[in-house]
């Protein structure tokens, strides 16, 4: 029997949010699985769950923001254990590296600065939805020429914002119906195009560096199209509810704040029985790493990551 999600709930996007945590799990596990299929991971996953994170957001007062304040703590816990991990590994202590979030920790400071930024708006000009699509967009592109990389986050906060911004709009507009009201036929075909296109042309989308060229501004904003297409397609062909499987979508804060050792210690352990790493191996990492955090789930000492 399936387990029932609350009604309090909409199960569409825990269902999509499972999904999405799997592919966070999956890229992480490394190159084990290929730079290929990893460009078609970065192509939409993590512009998705940005605009899924846009989605539900809200526009509140600095003083009402409870939620920020509860993610800027985890990420000072999280960040802290996984930087004396690093440091414990050998990693040598820079300035660069002190402002460097660690591993998968950027989202939460990057979630952070998109809801502060939302809320510090003032609403005339957050109701001016096509002016603030724009400039997030180029913000997002004229960022790559600052020569700052992956310190506080920056290149990706800026880079994602315009995601934030569509998932913000995205519920004003019931942007999730008019998208599933597509023709699936249609989408899937059109998907298909794009994962051959990502796959065998373009580079993994990880928009965490300065750029080296001009022609990488150009690539950014072609990255950022495909993004939105194919994020688009799979909103379209996500399922409503697909029982235990949806439910695994209410936990995804506590899979990405727990994974990242689990993963790291897996690979210590195939390193250590000489087991090479390949995409049998990590699909096997990712599937085992979900099922334990979802099988630990309830427990108390994890509510505060809930």
């Amino acid at each position: 029997m399936g387990v029932i999600v609350s009604n309090c709930r909409d199960s569409f996007w825990d269902t999509l949010k499972a999904t999405l945590i799997i592919l966070v799990v999956l890229g992480h596990t490394g190159t084990a699985i290929g730079d290929r299929l990893l460009s078609v991971i970065y192509m939409f996953h993590m512009p998705l769950f940005v605009f899924v994170s846009g989605y539900f957001s809200k526009k509140k007062k600095l003083s009402e923001m409870s939620d920020c304040h509860r993610l800027i703590v985890l990420f000072l816990i999280f960040n802290f254990l996984f930087f004396v991990f690093d440091v414990a590994s050998g990693c040598e202590i820079t300035i660069k590296r002190l402002l460097t979030p660690s591993f998968a920790m950027w989202y939460l400071l990057s979630l952070v600065f998109w809801r502060l930024l939302l809320n510090v708006i003032p609403m005339r000009i957050i109701e001016n939805k096509k002016a603030v699509l724009l400039f997030s967009v180029l913000i997002a592109l004229l960022a790559g020429f600052f020569p700052i990389g992956q310190e506080l986050s920056f290149q990706r906060t800026c880079a994602f914002l315009p995601f934030f911004v569509l998932g913000y709009y995205g519920k004003q507009v019931d942007f999730k119906s008019k998208i599933k009201s597509l023709n699936k036929p249609v989408i899937s075909v059109l998907l298909i195009a794009i994962v051959l296109f990502a796959y065998f042309l373009l580079p993994v989308f990880y928009c965490n560096t300065p750029y080296e060229t001009m022609w990488d501004c150009g690539m950014r904003f072609l990255q950022l199209i495909v993004a939105l297409l194919a994020s688009s397609f799979v909103i379209g062909l996500s399922p409503n509810s697909l029982g235990r499987y949806t439910d695994l979508g209410r936990y995804t804060l506590l899979i990405y704040l727990l994974h990242p050792p689990i993963i790291k210690m897996m690979k210590l352990l195939c390193q250590v029985v000489s087991i090479e790493q390949n995409l049998l191996i990590a699909f096997l990492m990712t599937i085992i790493t979900v099922s334990f955090i979802y099988a630990i789930r309830n427990f108390r000492f994890l509510s505060f990551l809930r």
